[in-house]
């Protein structure tokens, strides 16, 4: 399996840069090649050497060569293209942290209705056992009752009986 044709260069270093590359993606490589060409740049001209400065031109991608040759025409230096490019990033950062903020409260947005659903659907049944409390409750009062009245009844059967056993006693002792 060959990444790229430099995957199979002598070179180990090379090799594990075609390697990583690969995986990352075209755009990220070539960011990354950027951000080392400017950094060497910087050193370059913090040390005043000015040969390296074409070495790293000729090392540059055709694309990047011919950024520069579009930025020279433009009256713009390295350091404008430089800016520039760190403001564009910057840009698509925000952006970026825009989106991830959206979609997060996206997410938050769906579980609030989840759980308003769920504690909307919790006072339903909260409400159907208060009814059926109220119910089981109304039935006790009235079993409550029905057995009153059924002692009642009891009491009035045997104090009747009493009255009646009474008189025959009575009845039964006249001389």
């Amino acid at each position: 399996m060959c990444l790229t044709p430099l995957a199979d260069a002598s070179n180990p270093i090379m090799a594990q840069v075609a390697f990583l590359s690969a995986m990352v993606g075209s755009d990220v490589a070539k960011a990354a090649a950027q951000a080392a060409i400017s950094s060497l740049h910087k050193v370059d001209i913090a040390g005043g050497n000015n040969e390296s400065d074409d070495k790293l031109r000729s090392a540059a991608p055709n694309g990047e060569k011919e950024e520069e040759a579009v930025a020279a025409s433009n009256g713009q230096t390295s350091s404008d293209v430089l800016d520039e490019a760190v403001s564009e990033a910057q840009s698509q950062l925000k952006k970026e942290e825009q989106d991830v903020e959206q979609y997060l409260s996206d997410v938050v947005q769906v579980q609030m209705k989840e759980i308003q659903d769920k504690i909307a659907h919790f006072e339903e049944l909260e409400l159907l056992l208060e009814k059926e409390r109220l119910q089981l409750r109304h039935m006790k009062d009235i079993l409550f009752a029905d057995q009153l009245a059924i002692m009642q009844h009891k009491m009035q059967i045997l104090s009747k009986g009493n009255e009646k056993g009474e008189k025959v006693k009575q009845t039964n002792h006249v001389p």
